[in-house]
């Protein structure tokens, strides 16, 4: 017999087990006899993986055609993109995250692309390098699909966002002699989109 309850009997002058210790028995057997919860870590991450490729992938697979008034397609052809920073269809990005280029279906093979700044800065996207020339659409745009790092070069700011599709490709060079704000086209064969871009 527990000295704990040996006064409690003593007092009530029976030899019985006392209230508080069959509490205290009753909670140690449903302790005992309780079923043991199943972890559920595995499936909590499972359901955030799930749910962080859903906010990826629908999207993309949306494509809310409704976004495409905020853009001026200008040229002969229906060459249209659209922007996405941090998986959403946006024109407000931060410095750090991936400007994502989504390029619609068009009958332009080659596509170069450049921002320029309220302030006259010039970034250039495609090509990414002087000597390069436009992207060829059929090699390097597995689903229409194209990234660019906003890193510290981009800074703050307004910026025009200019998407020439071309039958052939060009270079930096061909776009800056053919190019003059507010074109439809550099010329035959080619076609300007245009997007307002902020970066914070």
């Amino acid at each position: 017999m527990s000295s704990k309850y040996l006064a409690a009997r003593l007092l009530s002058r029976k030899n019985r087990l006392t209230r508080e210790e069959k509490d205290v028995i009753l909670a140690r057997v449903l302790a005992a006899t309780a079923p043991r919860r199943a972890r559920r870590w595995p499936a909590l991450v499972f359901a955030l993986a799930g749910a962080a490729a859903a906010v990826i992938a629908i999207p993309w697979a949306i494509r809310d055609r409704s976004a495409e008034s905020s853009f001026a397609s200008r040229g002969d052809g229906a060459a249209m993109f659209d922007l996405a920073c941090a998986g959403q269809r946006t024109h407000t990005c931060q410095l750090g995250q991936t400007l994502v280029f989504d390029l619609q279906a068009t009958r332009y093979r080659y596509f170069a692309a450049f921002a320029r700044r309220d302030d006259g800065t010039v970034i250039w996207y495609f090509p990414d390098a002087a000597p390069g020339t436009s992207l060829d659409l059929r090699d390097r745009t597995p689903g229409g699909v194209l990234g660019i790092s906003l890193d510290a070069a981009h800074g703050a700011g307004h910026y025009q966002v200019y998407g020439i599709y071309s039958a052939a490709p060009l270079s930096r060079e061909d776009i800056k002699s053919r190019f003059r704000p507010g074109a439809r086209d550099l010329g035959r064969e080619t076609s300007i989109a245009t997007h307002e871009l902020v970066v914070l």
